[in-house]
């Protein structure tokens, strides 16, 4: 069966890889029309390492103590070994409908409530979709790790993709986790100058929701400006709204130079905390 939430914003996850990074950045969901995240995985423990050591020649840098050394034992080796993996398959999509009215978005959250079920299946949710989209604007992104086949683009493509995602993984599963540690657990010498990258990654955790949140405003004010039929707007509302854009966009420009010093440092993350741009007042929608 499918896994099908309401949801304001939607944010991609998964295994730290380039292609659920990417998804996640491509999604920009407003507020204004509804929104259904959907999720299907499926996953079964993978190989993991036992007994694990390092070489004495990276020992060597390490024990030298030097910055130059440890930088160099950073640039070959990472910040980490991936001990174990957990393998298996994942579909995620954000569907997306638009709406003309607050009135509208109401009535069709009601009458999607129930075609939009875990216990309705594949098949109401593919029928109620298409349904949908001969009247309104339905938008879907789709990512997929494991399985085979093409990546999904129809509400149809999708639901049967999503159905058939346990049967595909058991011949075509994949890496979806993995656990990574840090190498200063298999030092015998626990006073080596070798960072942890747990402070990095608690830097990035925080830098990442502040992205996520500054994107789900900055698509709320897109959407007043592209649609501006839909609201009952003044002839000052939208220099305000052009002006709370452009702070949002110099916002995600530091957020996103604070994260990219954070994974080029050898441990530190410095975080220089900054205020999100306050919304202005939103025109009541028609």
């Amino acid at each position: 069966m499918l896994g099908i939430s309401a949801s304001a914003s939607a944010k991609g996850a998964g295994w730290g890889g380039g292609a659920s990074a990417s998804f996640s950045k491509s999604l920009s969901v407003s507020s204004y029309g509804l929104t259904y995240v959907v999720n299907v995985e499926v996953s079964a423990k993978g190989d993991s390492l036992r007994d694990v050591k390092l070489k004495e020649q990276y020992i060597k840098l390490i024990s030298s103590g030097k910055e130059a050394a440890l930088e160099r034992f950073r640039q070959i080796c990472g910040d980490g070994y991936i001990g174990e993996f957990t393998m298996g398959g994942l579909l995620q999509a954000v569907v997306q409908i638009h709406t003309r009215s607050q009135s509208e978005t109401e009535t069709l959250a009601a009458s999607l409530s129930g075609s939009f079920s875990m216990a309705s299946g594949s098949a109401s949710f593919s029928s109620s979709l298409k349904k949908l989209a001969s009247s309104n604007e339905v938008q879907i992104w789709t990512f997929q790790r494991g399985g085979n086949g093409p990546i999904p683009l129809t509400a149809e493509e999708m639901a049967e993709k999503a159905a058939a995602l346990p049967d595909a993984v058991k011949t075509a599963a994949t890496p979806t986790q993995g656990a990574i540690f840090s190498y200063v657990t298999l030092l015998e010498e626990p006073s080596l100058p070798l960072a942890d990258f747990a402070e990095r990654e608690r830097g990035l955790s925080y830098l990442a929701e502040r992205l996520r949140k500054a994107r789900d405003q900055e698509a709320n004010v897109r959407y007043i400006l592209d649609h501006p039929s839909e609201f009952y707007s003044e002839p000052t509302d939208l220099p305000q709204l052009a002006t709370e854009l452009k702070s949002l966009n110099d916002f995600t420009s530091v957020i996103n130079a604070q994260a990219n010093a954070c994974t080029q440092s050898g441990g530190s993350c410095t975080v220089t905390e900054i205020p999100m741009p306050a919304p202005t007042v939103r025109p009541a929608r028609r």
